[in-house]
């Protein structure tokens, strides 16, 4: 009998026993506004009850974040550590001050008032000034609140912070675009075009503006095939690998603006695109099929993790169709029909399914979405 058969044939049996550890950090969607966003996303909560009830929830949260403490790191240790490793453990509790900064400026946007702007700038000046980085784009990735918020926080900050900001954010970028190398493919690329990207929302450098555009049609063609398979998903057999390849794709198409827009259906010599590969998704959030992950995977790490107790790598562990959520959140923009997947697991409302699609009626005007 194969090893790997013999794994899963002992997880099926054995694995509810295991220990389950924080797999990794489960950021929320970030969404790019535009101070213009912002001003349309104030009018249309004056009006619009349903919306208000979305940001009535993250103003709230705001507020328990005014008095909070900047927690800084210097260094990220996420990448490459099992799950039950102490160093990662404290990373992540670190790290969860981004939702912090992100419920913050969501609130600034939404009311328009400078308190929650001044303090999520705050945070943002305190891990600026802490953290090195070091072109590890699965460890900044989780920066990703932060970068989408300093173009709107930057007009609160003195000269002096302006320059801190932004010669933090060429060093990011430059750090990250030389540790990259040739044939970088899947969820380490797409991450790394990302943090291009929404660094340079801010920096407007067209250096980097020409990388980011080189390097999506890139990713398409060398990471999505005809099947609507990704890369990703061949190397990891994982949905969960799948979908840690097309946020940040999508993302990146975001911050791009109308320019971003006709990637998403951009077809490649084998036939592949981002909408076929977000699409692969729809029969297992509909749950007409189950997707058991890791079984093959070609990366031995998988099995590391599983053999250390981490259950969320369990060969044949059923891919959790929640996991699609945020793909499909940001995938809306370019297909507004992919909401009914987000209000399958995420809604509370009739009109809109979430945060991000409200945002979607206030960009749709402003951006073209």
């Amino acid at each position: 009998m194969q090893p790997i058969i013999k794994i899963f044939i002992f997880s099926l049996f054995f694995g509810y026993s295991r220990p389950v550890f924080p797999a990794k950090l489960n950021l929320k969607t970030s969404i790019p506004l535009t101070a213009h966003d912002c001003k349309h996303l104030q009018q249309l909560l004056k009006n619009d009850e349903e919306a208000k009830r979305f940001f009535d929830s993250i103003i709230s949260q705001a507020n328990t974040r005014l008095q909070e403490d900047a927690v800084p790191l210097v260094i990220i240790n996420y990448e490459g550590l099992i799950s039950s490793n102490p160093e990662r453990i404290q990373t992540i509790k670190q790290l969860k001050q981004m939702e912090s900064i992100q419920q913050l400026t969501y609130a600034y946007a939404a009311t328009g008032k400078s308190n929650y702007a001044k303090k999520a700038l705050s945070l943002s000046l305190a891990w600026v000034q802490a953290y090195v980085p070091t072109g590890n784009p699965i460890n900044e990735n989780k920066l990703t609140p932060m970068l989408t918020a300093l173009p709107l926080l930057v007009n609160f900050a003195n000269k002096n912070q302006q320059d801190i900001i932004k010669k933090w954010l060429v060093k990011l970028t430059d750090t990250s675009i030389k540790a990259g190398f040739q044939g970088e493919r899947g969820n380490w690329r797409s991450k790394r075009i990302k943090i291009v990207a929404l660094s340079n929302q801010l920096l407007a450098d067209q250096q980097y503006q020409q990388f980011v555009a080189d390097g999506v049609e890139d990713y398409i063609n060398r990471n999505f095939f005809g099947d609507s398979t990704t890369i990703d998903l061949r190397h990891r057999d994982a949905l969960s690998y799948h979908c840690g390849g097309l946020k940040p794709i999508l993302s990146t198409l975001l911050a791009m603006g109308k320019k971003g827009q006709g990637y998403y259906s951009w077809e490649n010599q084998e036939g592949g695109t981002i909408q076929k590969s977000v699409e692969l998704l729809i029969p297992y959030m509909k749950k007409e099929k189950v997707y058991p992950q890791w079984v093959n995977s070609q990366v031995a790490f998988d099995r590391e993790r599983w053999e250390s107790g981490d259950d969320f790598y369990r060969p044949g562990r059923p891919w959790n169709p929640e996991g699609g959520v945020e793909v499909m959140k940001l995938a809306q923009f370019f297909d507004h029909q992919l909401n009914q997947y987000v209000k399958m697991y995420d809604s509370s409302g009739k009109k809109y399914s979430c945060i991000e699609s409200v945002l979607l009626a206030v960009m749709k005007p402003t951006q073209g979405y």
